[in-house]
């Protein structure tokens, strides 16, 4: 009898021992669970997040091609707007100091680039027409895959141009002697 009371005792003990053990899983799956419901909620956090990122990105990518339409119209509007004042004894014709005159403007624009000698060639096989050279302008500015003859001017890049317009503007209202 009394082997059998020493084999209950350790019977019990064990049982015991397996609830503490069922126990301690117990707590761990519950632990486990929360931090499953917690990765869970940054996943679907994170999932929106990246829709969102996603919706951002589209976003700035119209935004890149409004401002490179408005730099290649303000580009144009630069260009004609110099094609007309060179034209200083008022023939409809750039001539001589007049083209070294355009070329030299055209080359401090912010808004476009050209290639010097090509626009120079330019002018002259439209015999300094105003006409034919703004037409020229326009249809080189106004397509973005300009035939390879007309392929002079080159568009400022957008973030270039933009912090060249920044600049223009502080240094435009900023007290003399300060920067910002």
């Amino acid at each position: 009898m009394n082997d059998l009371r020493d084999e209950c005792i350790f019977i019990e003990e064990e049982n015991d021992k397996i609830k503490d053990t069922i126990n301690r899983l117990e707590q761990s799956a519950d632990e486990v669970r929360e931090i499953e419901g917690g990765l869970n909620d940054m996943a679907r956090s994170q999932g929106a997040d990246v829709q969102q990122l996603l919706h951002l990105v589209s976003s700035n990518k119209k935004f890149q091609s409004q401002m490179k339409e408005i730099i290649r119209l303000k580009a144009g509007q630069d260009l004609i707007t110099l094609v007309m004042e060179c034209d200083h004894d008022e023939n409809f014709k750039i001539s001589g100091p007049e083209v070294d005159e355009l070329i030299l403007r055209v080359s401090t624009l912010d808004s476009a680039r050209i290639d010097e000698n090509r626009f120079r060639e330019a002018i002259e096989e439209q015999d300094g027409n105003v006409n034919l050279i703004i037409d020229m302008v326009g249809k080189t500015v106004g397509n973005n895959e300009a035939e390879e003859d007309l392929d002079f001017v080159h568009m400022a890049d957008s973030v270039v141009y933009l912090e060249s317009m920044r600049s223009q503007l502080f240094s435009e209202v900023a007290p003399r002697g300060q920067n910002w």
